[in-house]
């Protein structure tokens, strides 16, 4: 249940500015899957309030299929492949966020804002780099483990948000950074969740997505009911809500049960919605947008400076209201264990490629096989589940362009010292290791 709540009104900074940011990454969220892009009325009707009183980006897709390399993206406008943040080969890559990369935490902080952030998916959490820019930050593996749960429910994670918050001073302007993974495996939803969310032809492992969908949406309705009973509202307060990758489901089938190898749209097709801080209503951005753009369409927004390496576009004239043009194009690339591809999506269309040695059909840790990977391009309208593959050798060049001159300014990915049994378990309970 979410609940509207009224609170007294803040000053803003100077120039009408948004005091405060708060940005809400939903780890494995795929945007056909919440109401805004179609889904049925109550599996995330929060968000679908707040898509009516926002902008909602309709075609973001994120720059990987993963966590750590997606969020890499989200935090600092930039691929994770240029900054190391990548899993070439069996686990070998443990590198870390480097800690003169500009992340947007960074840059509100220089720009005036207390820093706060928090990350229940150990993939985002301090041991990568994460934590850069932030005064302070939850995400240790440690904090990931909640009793004998594995995984921290969204209540808890938002609860100790708006503990953070209390903390602060009463005037002080601040940026707070979530990432939720109630919608990640393992499953935890209980028989009634499920069958609240099961219609007929459905998929059972579908409706038991969308009962976690919802715990991702009550969660985020708890935090903005928790800010605006504090008084930080929509006039004083921009927020974001965006996901990080999605998830195959194998729905449609051939899409892969989980996430991490595969590049179509039901793993990179994410939701980006923003709202509150005098942001236009009821707009929908139809264009082409990425991860990249959250950065630099924030800090403009905002009026923190953006850095000349960011990769993004500027996309805040949308907030105001005003047109944008969309993205040319938006990359995808996955190193994850075996696996090593990248894809290039268009308005209208996608091309997806391997660029090491085709992936030995292993088990995913639902315990259902992997699908072959289709290389090949897919219309996007006429073809929506990518069944049909055909070649676009200009779009493959563009993408075999973009791999090549980006791996040459990569940092050497040499193998780090191996995990510990307490990280390894973590990760292998999200489904991030095969059984």
């Amino acid at each position: 249940m979410w609940l509207s709540s009224s609170a007294p009104s803040r000053p803003s900074l100077e120039g009408g500015t948004p005091r405060n940011v708060v940005l809400v990454i939903g780890c494995t969220v795929r945007a056909d899957q919440l109401t805004p892009w179609g889904a049925p009325e109550d599996v995330t009707p929060f968000l679908a309030s707040r898509a009516a009183q926002g902008v909602r980006f309709d075609d973001t897709i994120a720059q990987a299929p993963w966590t750590r390399p997606a969020v890499t993206a989200i935090v600092t406008g930039r691929h994770a492949l240029e900054l190391g943040m990548v899993e070439p080969g069996d686990g070998l890559n443990e590198h870390r966020l480097p800690d003169d990369v500009a992340t947007l935490a960074g840059l509100l902080r220089g720009a005036g804002r207390r820093t706060l952030g928090l990350s229940a998916n150990p993939n985002a959490s301090a041991k990568y780099g994460f934590d850069n820019g932030f005064d302070r930050y939850v995400g240790d593996v440690q904090d990931w483990r909640h009793e004998a749960v594995a995984k921290v429910p969204g209540a808890v994670v938002v609860d100790q948000a708006l503990d953070l918050v209390d903390g602060l001073g009463p005037k002080e302007p601040f940026y707070l950074q979530l990432v939720l993974t109630d919608a990640h495996l393992p499953d935890d939803t209980s028989a009634a969740e499920v069958l609240r969310f099961s219609r007929e032809g459905l998929p059972q492992r579908v409706a038991r997505y969308r009962a976690r969908l919802r715990r991702v949406d009550d969660a985020v309705a708890r935090l903005i009911v928790g800010l605006e009973a504090r008084g930080h509202d929509g006039r004083d307060t921009l927020f974001v809500f965006i996901g990080d990758h999605g998830e195959g489901l194998g729905y449609p089938v051939g899409h892969g049960p989980v996430h991490g190898r595969y590049l179509y749209p039901s793993s990179v097709h994410v939701p980006w919605l923003m709202w509150g801080g005098g942001v236009a209503k009821s707009v929908t951005v139809s264009g082409l947008a990425r991860q990249l753009d959250l950065l630099p369409t924030v800090a403009r927004y905002v009026g923190a400076p953006v850095p000349p390496e960011a990769r993004g576009a500027d996309l805040s004239p949308a907030l105001r209201g005003q047109p944008v043009a969309g993205a040319d194009e938006a990359i995808v690339d996955t190193w994850f264990r075996e696996a090593n591809r990248a894809a290039i999506y268009t308005s209208t269309r996608f091309c997806q490629a391997n660029f090491g040695a085709e992936s030995p059909v292993l088990v995913s840790p639902t315990g259902l096989p992997l699908p072959r990977f289709e290389e090949g391009c897919f219309d996007r309208q006429a073809d929506p589940e990518a069944r049909r593959p055909f070649r676009d050798e200009q779009l493959f060049e563009r993408l075999r362009r973009w791999r090549k001159e980006t791996q040459s300014r990569a940092p050497a990915l040499t193998p780090n010292p191996p995990m510990s049994e307490e990280e390894e378990e973590a990760l292998r309970a999200l489904g991030y290791m095969d059984p």
